[in-house]
């Protein structure tokens, strides 16, 4: 099986470059095998990552400077430009099996790869993996922030007054009729307006790589630019648009121990409960140096 991708979009500052390296430490740690990892860089000007952080043997790195070129929502429609571009380049110019997304504020804490490429094998309806209709803690995950905004954009003429002004949006040509129908598309399979894998950790499958090379859905990745459509939820509409399948994979022993602005449970108990891929580092109740150095010391241990 050659090697998974996985996709990692890096914001600006310092502080980005060192969550950075602390990810892909973590990541080569558990899966030396990782075959390409695309790296967004958030930024007008590239910071040469190709040469930042060191890569194993057969691993190649792919970096594009997001080209929003600083348009957009920086993590909402200008992140989504960065991530239909990365996404593109695997789906049309590796054979990866899937490809993984994380943050820098996610983390590898154990293997995945044969875990996520089994699951995928057992049902190739599915085209995205992670955190979808429940949490990994339990209990029923709806989200539905987006659908107000999902609901503007598939509307012909919609009215939205901001006073004094009034703002007018037509989706009758060009872009936001290109994007209408795709909306529309997944809505006829299925897909209920704001819903989607948690973004963070997923796992996107071979079968939803390949539909998207074969369509259209990735000619324009600035698709979802100029709106505040985060790209968990975009890729989520080119899965459903596909006619592929979202699913939770997100129980004890299985891989993402995924949620928003929080880590699901202790950092010792998350182990224990055999999770491999955690978010968000960015806990409230856990400062992160702390969760990292805790994480760093595992890493020594398996490396030993």
């Amino acid at each position: 099986m050659p090697g998974f991708g996985v996709i990692m979009p890096l914001g600006p500052g310092d502080r980005e470059l060192e969550r950075a390296a602390d990810v892909l430490d973590s990541l080569f740690t558990y899966e030396p095998g990782c075959g390409w990892v695309v790296l967004i860089d958030d930024v007008k000007v590239g910071r040469g990552l190709e040469t930042r952080f060191p890569c194993p043997p057969g691993c190649t790195y792919k970096v594009f400077v997001n080209p929003r070129q600083g348009k957009g929502h920086g993590w909402s429609g200008g992140m989504s430009v960065g991530v239909a571009a990365a996404v593109r380049w695997l789906a049309r110019e590796t054979d990866a099996p899937f490809a993984l997304r994380l943050d820098t504020d996610s983390l590898v804490v154990a293997p995945f790869a044969a875990k996520i490429a089994s699951f995928f094998a057992s049902d190739p309806r599915i085209g995205l993996a992670g955190s979808f209709r429940r949490f990994p803690n339990g209990g029923p995950r709806i989200k539905q922030d987006a659908r107000p905004m999902l609901e503007d954009l598939i509307r012909r003429i919609s009215f939205k007054r901001r006073f004094p002004f009034i703002r007018r949006h037509w989706a009758l040509f060009g872009r936001a009729a290109r994007r209408r129908a795709l909306i529309l598309e997944a809505v006829a399979n299925g897909y209920q307006l704001g819903e989607n894998c948690q973004g963070g950790g997923y796992a996107i499958s071979r079968t939803l790589l390949n539909c998207l090379r074969e369509s259209s859905a990735l000619d324009d990745v600035f698709l979802f630019r100029n709106t505040r459509i985060c790209e968990d939820i975009m890729m989520s509409i080119f899965c459903q648009a596909s006619n592929l399948q979202m699913s939770d994979f997100n129980r004890d022993h299985e891989p993402f121990a995924v949620m928003n602005g929080t880590l699901i449970d202790a950092p010792a108990k998350i182990l224990a409960r055999g999770y491999s891929i955690i978010h968000s580092l960015k806990d409230p109740d856990r400062p992160e140096d702390t969760t990292r150095a805790f994480f760093r010391a595992e890493r020594l241990r398996a490396k030993n």
